[in-house]
């Protein structure tokens, strides 16, 4: 009769687990990956907003810094909107040192951060190895030496394969979360559920 009760030594025992006076105490929620995801767009479009950067750029930028938004806003100033290139012509063409193709200028891409330009099939194929790697946040441009982050808008314009985008989507994701101070996977066996810290407030 007794084999589901506790009594009190139990009943404290048991109460150590989530006993706030303990100093390994913290408080956690745990979060469905639509849950993580919403705190990731709510940051994402505060810097957006606040530096006047792409909604890719912006999570690069978060993902670079921890996710620090006070951070970032102390590091980066606003981005001032330049006045739009008109487009070049489709007749001009463009060496791809990559192929070592003659293109027209249109078939080919590249990083904002540095404009080293390669053909859109070139940058496709660097993709879809560097994802079938595992490799996603950070990639980088493949003009040799040139070590700039190419951001989710890039490389989800040049991925033709919907299960390779997804998939760099899914590594992306993992990535964000292992950098975020506040979130850590649960260490169950494939289980979705991320667990967020309670923000300190010291």
């Amino acid at each position: 009769d007794d084999y589901y009760s506790f009594n009190d030594d139990e009943e404290e025992r048991a109460s150590q687990f989530n006993n706030n006076d303990d100093p390994e105490y913290f408080s956690y929620e745990c979060l469905t990956v639509l849950n993580v995801e919403k705190i990731f767009n709510e940051s994402i479009e505060e810097i957006k907003s606040k530096l006047g950067v792409s909604h890719a750029r912006a999570k690069q930028i978060l993902h670079t810094n921890k996710w620090d938004i006070d951070d970032i806003l102390a590091k980066y100033t606003p981005t001032q909107r330049s006045p739009s290139l008109s487009p070049s012509s489709s007749s001009s063409t463009l060496y791809c040192g990559v192929c070592a193709s003659n293109l027209v200028e249109t078939d080919f891409a590249s990083p904002k951060g540095c404009r080293h330009k390669f053909c859109k099939m070139c940058w496709q194929m660097h993709f879809e190895i560097q994802i079938k790697q595992g490799v996603s946040t950070t990639m980088s441009c493949m003009s040799p030496g040139c070590d700039i982050l190419v951001d989710e808008d890039l490389v989800l314009s040049n991925t033709s394969n919907t299960e390779t985008a997804e998939r760099y989507k899914h590594l992306s994701f993992l990535e964000y979360v292992r950098c975020h101070p506040n979130l850590r996977f649960c260490p169950g066996p494939n289980c979705p559920i991320v667990i967020k810290a309670a923000e300190s407030s010291s």
